[in-house]
């Protein structure tokens, strides 16, 4: 329906096919929501522990899609649960403010225990966990070396 147009001041110009015809084009800006994908995946959580999953089953009836099985929202538990550390230290690393070269090394390292820890009650996740952690390493040997 609509097509991208421009990135400006980290928000998006798009503009309508629909409308493209008229001589008054309807164009869309909007600023992009950070972590919806993160939120995305807690809300599902969070409707599929309730009592009677009734949020979730509404929504699913409504647009006509499958509901989650046990097995889905196990994966999906171990996923937010493993991305978490990850997603906070490169909020600490991105951070504009406060922020000084010697912490690089302490929450990588961090990030690698955080990850060592997580793996022990994983079941579907453990894939994701070592590729991490595998990657973390071997993109931070050099500097870590003595």
């Amino acid at each position: 329906m609509f097509y991208f147009i421009e990135m400006k001041d980290s928000s998006y110009r798009m503009k309508c096919m629909l409308c493209s015809g008229n001589t008054s084009v309807q164009e869309l800006y909007f600023e992009p929501k950070k972590n919806t994908l993160r939120e995305s995946i807690y809300t599902i959580i969070r409707s599929s522990k309730t009592k009677e999953r009734r949020p979730s089953r509404v929504l699913c009836t409504d647009f006509e899609v499958p509901m989650f099985n046990s097995a889905e929202l196990t994966f999906l538990t171990e996923y937010a649960a493993t991305m978490s550390p990850v997603a906070k230290a490169i909020n600490i690393l991105l951070a504009e403010t406060n922020v000084q070269m010697g912490w690089l090394l302490p929450t990588i390292n961090l990030l690698i225990t955080k990850l060592d820890q997580i793996k022990l009650s994983l079941k579907y996740c453990k894939p994701l966990v070592d590729a991490q952690q595998l990657e973390l390493k071997k993109r931070f040997s050099h500097v870590s070396r003595p």
